[in-house]
């Protein structure tokens, strides 16, 4: 049986609230925009995609090798975007700066499990980001205010291997093992 997989980072309150507060504000003003249900919000660090249920205890432990070799670091908030795809708006995102510790995170991810499940090549940049909505609509054209709501900081402490259950209206994501960085 093969399952939809990726690892990523939880969101902490602070977050949470603030990006509640944000599409709160904007839904008056969005057609054809669907958000991302508040319980799926996650900073996605590699996605996975479909893999063999016998893979999972290889998988957890490259992922426990990882975890035990890379440092807790912050986030820091850069932006809300609009995301294009082949030039039409797909998402919008909560965009966080790059930093090295994140695309360093990420590639070693790729890299260790390459070894063990096919991931194909690693992206070029690796860009921080929180998937809000997805945008429906081709019309879609709204600059967000620079007043809006803005999170301080994203602690980045653990790696979280969820399984993606599609097939309903909204897909569920289920925690499956978690994996504590060095403090």
């Amino acid at each position: 049986m093969k399952r939809r997989l990726f690892l990523a980072q939880p969101l902490d309150e602070e977050s949470k609230d603030v990006f509640r507060l944000f599409r709160d504000t904007m839904k008056k003003e969005t057609e054809g925009v669907r958000w991302v249900p508040e319980k799926n919000l996650h900073l996605t660090i590699l996605f996975l995609g479909e893999q063999a249920e016998e893979l999972l205890p290889v998988i957890a432990m490259e992922l426990e090798k990882l975890s035990l070799e890379s440092a807790a670091f912050d986030l820091e908030f850069d932006r809300y975007e609009t995301r294009f795809r082949r030039s039409k708006p797909a998402m919008i995102w909560a965009r966080y700066r790059e930093q090295e510790a994140f695309a360093s995170l990420a590639n070693r991810a790729h890299c260790l499990l390459s070894e063990w499940i096919p991931l194909g090549e690693p992206r070029p940049r690796q860009i921080p980001h929180i998937t809000l909505a997805r945008i429906r609509s081709k019309k879609w054209n709204r600059a967000f205010p620079a007043d809006m709501p803005r999170p301080q900081k994203l602690r980045v402490n653990e790696l979280l291997l969820f399984e993606s259950v599609t097939g309903a209206a909204e897909p569920v994501y289920l925690p499956l093992e978690r994996f504590p960085l060095l403090h």
